[in-house]
């Protein structure tokens, strides 16, 4: 009978092998089936194992066998089901992240139940040694510029310094250009694997394909290893430790966790129409309205400025002050935003009377700039410009006009002291209105709530259409058939009312 190093053994084997992009199907399954049967797990028949453990579960999807895997410690239960699974793979599946994602799983729960302490051997709990972090275009298909490493291997121990190694990428390899030992103090050598050890203390593994990634080995000073893989781009997890790396060894050229992402801190867009307007006693004359557009969104000031000069001496002018809100804006857009447009075709019609035109400029942290410029049209806007726009729109429409300029602030009545809260309420767009009772002063017209229907008192959703402010004896109702307001309606809490 296998030992339960033996199955952790081979657990931890085909977790790595699971994890890492470059694996093939043939190292998947050619000694799989061997080594299940020699450990003692068998193919399971439908309905039994893990379905007949957990019948209300998809055991066989990653999402729902995820929702139950903490609960499996049966070797043999689990031991079986992962060779049960597996010999119903294709060499399709092992590409597939979702496939892969269910072993991922499953042999990570299988290596913690067969460990010595019970514990994950995927995270790093002993002091961190030494890792090694290898970043870039592990499947050579996402590509890199000329200029770019394709791929980079750093290499910090703590007692033997940092090492990089650099690739650049000739046909379907990566050949090795560059080997250099970066120079530093032990105060910051201690720094830098402080900031690994905790950034990888229970870190929740990912995995991603056909995508630039990061693989990263972590060794302990009892030589447990971990290895961890995920996405690398510019709004990783782990920027910020990217971020603090490059800061602490001053060099700007390193991949790490982000690819060396250098964000945008400004984004400068100009809209100029040119209109002709022909007068109407006088065809071979006409008037120009030049009308100007122009939106600033500036991470150093933390600002969005929308400015419109709709004609001489008349200017409009919208300004949006939200300290960490336009970094995270400018943070949720990739570098090489509005680098792609489709274009006009060259017979495309051109209004004599009318031209509308813009410019857009970026600017990023380390000063590099980019303009792009054409007519303002679909087609000769960059293609995610649209995109860029509604997540601007639904930014500054948050926070609204105010309230000196609402009806329902300044056409508010005071409620007197002896006097209860009447809400009309809706339950359709033409429905007819009915009257509840708020037991607190918190809704506008507009709100929707949540309030009982009918005798069983079952809850729907309402819209107030207004509030009015009468003592018991004036109800607008029969009082003693009123109903109460139960509470605001929540998206979240609420969502299996909607129809």
């Amino acid at each position: 009978m296998a030992t339960n190093k033996e199955i952790q053994a081979f657990a931890i084997k085909y977790y790595n092998l699971y994890m890492n992009p470059q694996a093939t199907f043939g190292e998947a399954t050619e000694t799989f089936a061997d080594e299940c049967l020699t450990l003692g797990f068998e193919v399971m028949k439908y309905g039994e194992g893990l379905e007949r453990e957990y019948p209300d579960e998809n055991v066989w999807d990653a999402e729902g066998f995820d929702e139950i895997s903490d609960d499996i410690t049966d070797v043999h239960l689990l031991g079986s089901a992962i060779f049960s699974k597996w010999t119903a793979m294709e060499q399709d599946d092992f590409s597939e992240l979702s496939f892969r994602t269910w072993f991922i799983i499953a042999f990570a729960r299988l290596a913690t139940i067969t460990d010595e302490q019970q514990t994950n051997p995927f995270v790093l709990t002993g002091k961190l040694k030494r890792f090694k972090l290898v970043s870039g275009d592990l499947n050579k298909e996402s590509g890199q510029t000329g200029d770019q490493d394709a791929m980079q291997v750093l290499t910090v121990s703590s007692d033997g310094g940092i090492w990089l190694k650099r690739y650049k990428s000739i046909g379907n390899a990566e050949i090795p250009w560059a080997v250099e030992k970066i120079a530093t103090n032990q105060e910051t050598l201690e720094s830098i694997m402080q900031a690994f050890s905790s950034s990888f203390k229970d870190y929740d593994v990912s995995l991603a394909f056909h995508v630039r990634v990061w693989q990263l080995e972590l060794v302990d000073t009892e030589d447990r290893i971990v290895k961890i893989s995920g996405l690398m781009f510019g709004k990783s997890t782990f920027r910020s430790l990217s971020e603090f790396m490059r800061e602490k060894l001053g060099r700007n050229d390193l991949l790490l966790f982000d690819g060396n992402y250098d964000p945008i801190d400004r984004i400068e867009a100009k809209y100029d129409r040119n209109t002709k307007i022909m007068m109407e006693d006088r065809e071979d004359d006409y008037v120009i309205w030049d009308y100007h557009e122009k939106l600033v969104v500036d991470r150093e000031s933390e600002t969005i400025e929308y400015f419109r000069r709709i004609a001489e001496g008349c200017d409009v002018c919208h300004k949006y002050h939200v300290s960490g809100g336009v970094s995270q804006l400018l943070d949720n857009l990739d570098a090489d935003v509005f680098s792609k447009k489709e274009g006009n075709p060259t017979d495309v019609y051109v209004d004599p009377l009318e031209s509308r035109d813009y410019q857009i400029d970026i600017r990023t942290r380390r000063g590099k700039c980019r303009r792009i410029t054409g007519t303002f049209d679909k087609k000769d806007l960059p293609i995610n410009w649209s995109e860029f726009i509604e997540s601007l729109l639904e930014f500054v429409s948050f926070y609204g006009m105010g309230e000196m300029l609402d009806e329902r602030k300044y056409g508010k009545i005071r409620r007197r002291r002896n006097e209860l809260i009447f809400c009309s309420v809706t339950f359709g767009e033409y429905g007819n209105q009915y009257w509840y009772l708020a037991d607190e002063d918190i809704f506008e017209p507009g709100d929707f709530v949540i309030v009982p229907v009918g005798e069983d008192r079952h809850e729907e959703i309402a819209r107030i259409e207004s509030i009015e402010y009468h003592v018991k004896e004036e109800a607008p109702y029969p009082f003693d058939k009123i109903k109460h307001i139960l509470r605001k309606f929540d998206r979240k809490t609420d969502e299996g009312l909607l129809r």
